[in-house]
């Protein structure tokens, strides 16, 4: 019997923390617009890549309002940095080619799109525009 591990595949347990991370966000996104905002939810998944998870259906006492909202969901601590410049924002980071990338198509779609980073246990999460030039600073 060998001890050697396959250095290119994750092991179990990261690969449950990942996938459990990724469904305490998406989890936490359904919770507030489901419950909370009593709309509807289109869900993404898979090959489905559009830039964003879900498309949100709004809706006012029962009946829908015809705003769409767009939503990309990120989840876990790896995302998360301290700025230094920014001490009182919450900082996540994505890395300048997926910003590039993503910001592109979220440009193109015809509503409101946001990303909303949810905390490890999915318990608290922050929405934010990124349509927002303001909401990608240099130092990001």
């Amino acid at each position: 019997m060998s001890n050697k591990t396959n250095k290119n595949k994750p092991s179990k347990k990261s690969w449950i923390d990942s996938s459990s991370q990724e469904n305490f966000g998406r989890a936490r996104v359904i919770q507030v617009i489901g419950g909370n905002w009593k709309s509807k939810l289109q869900e993404y998944t898979g090959n489905a890549d559009i830039g964003v998870d879900f498309t949100a259906h709004l809706l006012r006492k029962g009946k829908l309002t015809g705003c769409i909202v767009y939503i990309q969901v990120k989840s876990g601590e790896g995302y998360l940095i301290e700025s230094k410049k920014r001490p009182d924002f919450l900082q996540i980071n994505l890395g300048k080619e997926y910003i590039e990338k993503k910001r592109e198509l979220w440009n193109k779609l015809p509503g409101p799109a946001v990303l909303v980073y949810v905390k490890n246990d999915g318990t608290e999460s922050w929405w934010v525009n990124v349509k927002d030039d303001e909401c990608f600073p240099p130092e990001n």
